[in-house]
């Protein structure tokens, strides 16, 4: 089934549970994103190894 408004409405919505992925606080709060989730530690799911062979910017 097709949800056009489903992102529209979410963003409006975005108070109904407020949490650790808040929209408003993460775009709009005084926090930065490295204050907000420092001493986290990562998914376990979280892919650490490079995806590409071209991992440097130097010449």
């Amino acid at each position: 089934r097709w949800r056009f408004f489903r992102l529209h409405f979410q963003y409006l919505c975005a108070f109904d549970r407020p949490g650790d992925y808040d929209y408003f606080a993460i775009t709009a709060g005084p926090q930065t994103l490295a204050a907000r989730f420092a001493g986290r530690t990562p998914s376990p799911a979280r892919i650490e190894r490079a995806t590409s062979g071209y991992r440097s910017v130097a010449p």
